[in-house]
């Protein structure tokens, strides 16, 4: 299995502080400043109950929730009885901030305004030439302190459909001992596969635009030394807004890779256990359903007279009926989802586009199943965190 490229992340963060050293060498007449990169990583994620999480295979074996009906998102800022982070939420982020401390990093938290229990954690890296280490202490904090809070810690992309995403950015701004060199500027990790990609990018980037701004500064007297530096801030800004697609047209072989293995093996995991829940949970709860529906309608039957039995008993009937067509069609496209993916590669490809309708079809019975009988927590149940 490929290995995420990352150990090489210190030559490129060295790099592109030395680029930025050897432009201010250039203008030593200009400016006396050394130059310093102040970097900080934000890391979005999800909490949620474990034993909940336990409970929904998908979200154990996959990362992320293959089926589930998405309750509004204006339900949560404003419910009754939910406003604002929900207590075991609050404790936890007490326990990782202390824990953080006391191995002397300093973190902060942000809250999300939709989800209660959406948060992202904000580390500001003191040597930008160990964030990668940082980072991984930082995860290690939040996943030890998950289990004694009985939470979990979700850092998939999007574990709930319909929901806000979650990412991992780093922010990383240039500054002299004049003050700022840079705004900050902040972007996503998943854009440019890894830290080292993207500190290749911004040190082509830095380099390209240092070298205008020392062309068109060559010669200037010292008095023009704030608007070089103010010059070289909008270069790099304006160039900023191009990164994201340089990145994603430029990806190192290692790192495009491990991208295309991890996504196989994702989309593997994915088909096998939404194949199982879809019959082993799904049609199997809808099934009870029905019996349920056929006890009722025999009920009606030996109450009311036969004129009247018709009438009172459609919309059992209706919903009968609706049961059962759902249940033919998630079993004939769980079928044909196994037939694609043990087919020819090409025909592999069709597997994202059955397993979202197969995942249209649980949710649909998710809406029309008796919730008693339904086997796997609902978002409503993860995300309040009750």
């Amino acid at each position: 299995m490929s290995q995420f490229p990352v150990e090489k992340h210190t030559h490129s963060v060295l790099a592109v502080e030395l680029a930025m050293q050897k432009w201010l060498e250039k203008h030593k007449e200009q400016t006396k400043s050394t130059v310093q990169v102040v970097y900080h990583l934000e890391i979005e994620f999800y909490l949620t109950d474990l034993f909940l999480y336990r409970s929904r295979p998908d979200l154990m074996l996959c990362g992320r929730t293959l089926q589930g009906l998405s309750p509004s998102e204006n339900l949560f800022p404003h419910t009754p009885g939910h406003d604002g982070i929900p207590c075991r939420a609050q404790d936890f982020l007490e326990d990782v901030q202390e824990k953080a401390e006391e191995q002397g990093m300093v973190i902060s938290f942000r809250t999300s305004k939709k989800i209660p229990t959406h948060f992202a954690v904000e580390l500001e890296v003191k040597e930008t030439a160990n964030a990668p280490e940082e980072r991984q202490r930082l995860l290690n904090i939040l996943f030890d302190a998950e289990y004694d809070h009985d939470l979990k810690v979700l850092l998939h992309p999007q574990p709930f459909a319909g929901f806000p995403a979650s990412a991992q950015y780093c922010n990383w701004s240039l500054i002299t001992e004049n003050g700022p060199l840079t705004a900050s500027l902040r972007f996503p990790l998943q854009c440019t596969g890894t830290l080292l990609h993207f500190n290749l990018l911004a040190t082509e980037l830095i380099e390209k635009h240092t070298g205008t701004t020392a062309g068109n500064a060559a010669g200037a007297p010292a008095t023009n030394a704030a608007g070089a530096l103010a010059q070289l801030e909008a270069s790099l800004a304006t160039a900023a807004a191009g990164l994201h697609c340089a990145a994603n047209k430029d990806i190192p072989a290692e790192v495009q890779a491990y991208r295309e293995e991890q996504h196989a093996l994702q989309l593997e995991r994915e088909v096998h256990t939404l194949s199982q829940m879809a019959i082993n949970h799904f049609v199997a709860a809808a099934v009870r359903h029905q019996n349920l529906l056929l006890e009722n309608i025999r009920g009606l039957k030996k109450v009311f007279p036969e004129e009247t039995f018709t009438d009172l008993a459609s919309t059992q009937f209706k919903a009968l009926e609706v049961t059962a067509r759902y249940v033919n069609e998630l079993r004939n496209l769980v079928h044909q989802l196994l037939d694609v993916w043990n087919g020819s590669p090409a025909s592999k490809e069709e597997a994202p586009a059955l397993l979202e309708e197969i995942r249209k079809r649980a949710d649909h019975l998710e809406m029309i199943v008796d919730n008693t009988l339904w086997p796997l927590p609902k978002y409503i149940d993860l995300l309040y965190l009750e």
